[in-house]
């Protein structure tokens, strides 16, 4: 976490930004000048993140603009008329309109305009207020105030706008600034009624408190623990949009935070739960799915990527996909052993079910939790052969060094049980096994093994069936099987020695 309070930068637009600025406040006073019957006249504000980004003295490439009096199609269209009638100033300024309609079913709520300024993505769209029912997240909209279109939003810190008229910051909640000073993130309405409006809102706080290294009020977070919200969260929202919001924190800074802060929203079954786990649970008389498992795995894992023998190479350490396969092992290593389907691996089912996830993920995730339960059993083998190191490698295949950083969690999690938080990597049993791990991971290295997982027969299908006379089939498969062992046995052995090799089986069958 971050030590706060924060000195917040001003806002100062770069070169572009200040371009695209100019050009829509002298637009926005000659379209004024052009509706003499208007009820007010145009303001126009940066939005969101772009404004919380700015005043953190971050980048930011999200520029959204809000406007008060029309929608973003109908100011995109006088905007361009603008530009058109000078073209020797602005003639290159914008490039198309693009006109995004509602879509809830893609959980596009709201009519949106996109467009180029300067190069510049921008959206436009109009200020607004929102209603819902409780049945639904898709609110129905109308135009609104600006301190309206900021208590709608889901945290004061994202509520914060920049007037582009007066250049000011525009606070409207009247907390987001010493919010974002103290590292806070607060609902601009009352918590509950926030999440009850829009459940996903609860998984997009979790984000922004892990990703600025901020804490979640304490009202926030005793709204995300209500049963309601749970439930809303499971009835409203798409599995879809459940997994998008997971994923962007499993690719952010601190992954580590974000499923703590699941676990103490208590919104770790609503999450990672298989689609049908109600009807297999209740069958299977199990506890599976520990939230105590997830939060201890939780804990040691992060002792073990802090500790000076982490398994992992600083380049794994720094792979946000490595990191990402580590902490969704987390959420889903307390499913195994439970049974959903009699075809799929359960948390195969839950990334491209329950999270929507893309099925190569499902794999490779489901492929670590399995192989680490065999690297629990093979680092306790008295010793090691080169052969069946490399046999292992190739069964754990391209992540083995996450498989052997998972299992050793594992393994230490079940020794502390629900005393995981007190446990210390230098205590015994935990050193031991610790050692353990290491002396395997340098074992594969030290026996250049490290990329056995790609390791091919040095002679090819066509070969065998030329040598041994044998006609296409699966024993082919079985003898290939048997050249990589060999090589894996003998790795200075050449094409003919392996031709000798074959011969040999041959006579012996």
């Amino acid at each position: 976490m971050s030590h706060f309070p924060l000195q917040l930068s001003a806002v100062i637009l770069d070169e572009t930004e200040q371009k695209v600025r100019d050009l829509l406040v002298v637009a926005s006073t000659d379209i004024d000048a052009r509706e003499p019957n208007r009820k007010e006249d145009l303001v126009l504000r940066f939005t969101g993140g772009w404004v919380r980004d700015k005043l953190l003295g971050q980048d930011s490439h999200d520029l959204d603009v809000g406007i008060n009096r029309m929608t973003g199609y109908d100011f995109a269209t006088k905007l361009q008329s603008f530009i058109v009638r000078r073209p020797t100033k602005y003639g290159a300024a914008m490039q198309g309109i693009h006109k995004i309609e509602m879509n809830p079913e893609k959980s596009k709520h709201l009519e949106t305009t996109t467009t180029k300024l300067y190069g510049i993505d921008i959206d436009l769209v109009n200020l607004r207020t929102e209603t819902y029912t409780e049945s639904s997240r898709i609110p129905h909209m109308k135009f609104g105030t600006a301190e309206e279109d900021a208590l709608r939003r889901d945290a004061t810190i994202n509520a914060l706008f920049y007037n582009l008229q007066t250049q000011q910051v525009e606070d409207f909640t009247g907390k987001g600034l010493e919010d974002l000073r103290n590292g806070i993130i607060r609902t601009p309405l009352p918590a509950f009624t926030t999440f009850q409006d829009d459940p996903l809102r609860v998984l997009r706080l979790i984000r922004f408190a892990s990703r600025f290294g901020f804490r979640i009020e304490d009202e926030a977070i005793e709204a995300m623990q209500n049963g309601t919200i749970r439930k809303a969260l499971q009835q409203k929202i798409s599995r879809e949009r459940i997994g998008a919001e997971l994923d962007k924190m499993l690719n952010g800074p601190n992954p580590s935070t974000s499923m703590k802060l699941i676990g103490i929203s208590k919104l770790y079954e609503a999450i990672f739960a298989p689609l049908n786990y109600a009807a297999a649970s209740s069958d299977s008389g199990q506890g599976w799915g520990s939230i105590t498992e997830f939060a201890n795995l939780r804990l040691v894992m992060d002792r073990l990527l802090k500790s000076d023998k982490p398994i992992l190479t600083k380049g794994d350490l720094k792979d946000p996909y490595i990191v990402k396969l580590v902490y969704l092992y987390v959420a889903l290593r307390p499913w195994h052993g439970l049974r959903v389907s009699p075809k799929f691996e359960t948390a195969f089912l839950i990334v491209r079910d329950s999270l929507k996830l893309p099925s190569s993920l499902g794999t490779t995730i489901s492929g670590i939790i399995e192989s680490a339960t065999v690297a629990t059993s093979f680092v306790r083998l008295a010793e090691w052969t080169r052969k069946d190191a490399g046999l292992f490698v190739r069964q754990a295949g391209q992540y083995w060094r996450v498989v052997l950083l998972c299992s050793l969690a594992s393994d230490i999690e079940k020794l502390f049980g629900n005393g995981a938080h007190d446990c210390s990597l230098e205590q015994e049993p935990i050193n031991a096994d610790l050692e353990r791990y290491s002396k395997l991971e340098k074992f594969i290295a030290d026996n250049n093994l490290t990329n056995a997982w790609q390791l091919k027969p040095i002679l090819g299908g066509k070969e065998v069936m030329i040598i041994l006379e044998l006609q296409k089939g699966p024993q082919i498969a079985e003898i290939l099987r048997k050249i990589i062992e060999w090589q894996l046995e003998f790795p200075d052995m050449t094409r003919e020695d392996c031709v000798a090799y074959l011969k040999s089986l041959k006579l012996q069958a």
